[in-house]
């Protein structure tokens, strides 16, 4: 994770908060698994929780904490991972 190229300012205040928000990412597609009559439920959050992370991402930019071409090579990722779930969302469940 990028954390680590954070400035001591930044590392234990922002750059915490995107580490811990990305980890309730995985907590969100467990939850989706497990609980398929409320995926959607769960996907919509792991969608606000994804936004949030983004975002993270963003400031940690516009404080010179990671460089506009470290983020360049996070968002083809990112872009993945976002139409995997909006597809996984929209998909019929499967019984």
């Amino acid at each position: 994770m990028a954390q680590k190229y954070y400035s001591k300012q930044f590392k234990y205040g922002l750059g915490e908060k995107t580490l811990n928000t990305a980890i309730e990412l995985f907590e969100y597609i467990q939850l989706a698994n497990m609980f398929k009559e409320n995926r959607k439920v769960h996907l919509n959050g792991f969608i606000i929780k994804f936004e949030t992370v983004k975002t993270l991402l963003r400031v940690a930019e516009d404080f010179h904490q990671i460089s506009i071409s470290k983020r360049a090579e996070m968002f083809p990722v990112i872009e993945r991972i976002g139409r995997q779930i909006t597809a996984w969302k929209n998909a019929p469940l499967k019984q």
